[in-house]
């Protein structure tokens, strides 16, 4: 289901415009119920049948759940729920690490596991918190496979889209379209001409020798790639599902603006910081317990290995606790904002290479040469030997400068207090659609977060 293809574009139109054909002969909300879930197995099920089965294994658990009574009952449902999890996505690593084993091929993960597993336990979770009645199995499939959240997220919650689905109208109104069409057309703009020309750029970097600045231009182009990759995924979910008459949740909020690392993590995957906010730290008792440092700790080794099984994310989930920490810390001394947000920046940037890199004593290596000023060649024959040649080069101003706009736009959007605000007015939408033709590269690549 990757929204930057055209293969998915064609297979939506072509089942919704069959779908609404069966819906205007059958009629029937009952039929609109069924018509989502057919569009979303539909195209869910285009990765593999694999994909499926394992969504409907995990569905099937969580619905079951929700007659569960008693605590030990729930952890077993907690336990079923994360089985396929567990085991496409961390036995290799937890056999490396407690057998001292080679790690075995890696699993291909289900498309969009981490993120359905997620919602599926908090829906469980909340309802038997709250007493809440089990919704019809439509509306509770409904909530779970609604296509445009399913790969990716927003890892959304029962009291947010449960009465939504409920009332899921199978067809298209010119207002929803007008709301949804320009975060559509945002979010193809950050992943095709920000994210993939940042991938190239990545691509096309020497190999690291002594030179540190490579590191620094390395480090750069993955934090912006991931930023506008995922964050692009998340504006077109967000404007599909407008589309449709569904509000999900922003879940970015311009997190390279952030003056702090715990003001970055409000930003950034909004629903999964909630999501372990709620479902972890709380739970652990949160900042009313003597020992809440531990608690932060927790959260952030969890999050790092959420995102991945390695040392490398550990490490980046626990970079990022102790970040928390000290700001959590040190609260009460407030920094110009230029200040505050470069040292945040520079954290961020630095940080990311311990999640880029697949092996943590590489990303060690090159932390390391970041720190050591012999490393630096600052002279501008030097710089150029960064790249593979002059169009490279280039390519990289030319991204700069690019990337300088979109941030001073997402800056006055948020003064106004609406997120990406001026990037969504209509002659604005003119220049980034043009930049979608002219400035695409050609090749065709999935979205980083479905490895997640």
């Amino acid at each position: 289901m990757n929204f930057a293809s055209l293969t998915f574009w064609f297979s939506l139109i072509g089942a919704f415009t069959l779908l609404s054909l069966l819906r205007f002969l059958l009629r029937g909300g009952f039929v609109d119920r069924w018509a989502f879930i057919g569009l979303s197995l539909f195209l869910l099920g285009m990765e593999s049948l694999e994909t499926v089965a394992v969504f409907l294994w995990v569905v099937g658990v969580g619905y079951l759940g929700l007659k569960a009574h008693g605590r030990w009952s729930l952890v077993l449902v907690g336990c079923l729920l994360l089985v396929p999890l567990g085991y496409y996505k961390y036995s290799g690593f937890f056999e490396q690490v407690f057998l001292g084993r080679e790690q075995r091929l890696r699993l291909l993960i289900p498309m969009g596991l981490s993120f359905y597993t997620f919602q599926i336990f908090s829906f469980v979770i909340d309802s038997r918190r709250e007493g809440l009645d089990r919704p019809c199995f439509l509306d509770f499939l409904n909530y779970a496979s609604f296509f445009p959240q399913i790969v990716a997220g927003p890892i959304e919650r029962r009291s947010d889209l449960l009465p939504q689905v409920q009332n899921l109208s199978f067809g298209l109104k010119r207002k929803d379209i007008e709301d949804g069409l320009p975060w559509i057309v945002l979010g193809l703009f950050f992943k095709l001409v920000m994210a993939e020309n940042f991938a190239l750029l990545g691509d096309e970097l020497r190999s690291f020798s002594t030179n540190s600045l490579i590191v620094w231009f390395d480090a750069l182009f993955f934090a912006f790639r991931i930023y506008f990759d995922f964050c692009g995924y998340s504006l077109i979910a967000f404007g599909l599902a407008s589309c449709f008459g569904i509000k999900l949740t922003l879940n970015f909020r311009s997190p390279y603006l952030a003056r702090n690392i715990q003001d970055f993590w409000r930003q950034w995957h909004v629903t999964l910081s909630r999501w372990f906010r709620d479902y972890v730290y709380f739970p652990l008792g949160g900042s009313r317990v003597r020992l809440w440092f531990v608690n932060v700790c927790i959260v952030f080794l969890l999050s790092g290995l959420w995102h991945g099984a390695g040392w490398g994310f550990l490490i980046w989930g626990l970079l990022h606790g102790v970040a928390v920490l000290v700001c959590a810390l040190s609260k009460k001394k407030r920094l110009p904002y230029w200040l505050a947000w470069s040292l945040t920046m520079v954290f961020v940037t630095v940080s990311w290479i311990f999640f880029k890199e697949s092996d943590w004593r590489i990303a060690c290596q090159k932390v390391e040469a970041l720190a050591f000023l012999k490393g630096y060649h600052l002279n501008a024959s030097a710089i150029l030997a960064c790249f593979e040649g002059p169009k490279t080069a280039l390519l990289a101003g030319f991204m700069a400068v690019l990337t300088v706009a979109v941030f001073v736009g997402e800056f006055f959007s948020q003064r106004k207090s609406a997120a990406y605000g001026l990037l969504l007015n209509r002659w604005v939408q003119l220049l980034l659609i043009a930049a979608i033709c002219f400035f695409s590269p050609t090749r065709e690549s999935a979205f980083i977060y479905f490895n997640f």
